[in-house]
């Protein structure tokens, strides 16, 4: 993979925040590893679960 293509990863989250703030935290925290403040990271929620633990 080159840098400067997009990255795409899929979660699975719990409810309680709201999806868009979790997913900007993702796609920075992508950027952060692979220290590229502009890179393109598409964050899919996959999957949601009520509370406690999200099945893997």
């Amino acid at each position: 993979m080159r840098l400067a293509d997009p990255v795409e990863i899929a979660v699975a989250l719990r409810l309680g925040r709201p999806f868009a703030v979790v997913a900007d935290e993702v796609a920075d925290r992508v950027r952060a590893v692979l220290g590229d403040d502009a890179l393109a990271v598409d964050v899919t929620v996959a999957d949601v679960g009520a509370g406690g633990a999200v099945a893997p």
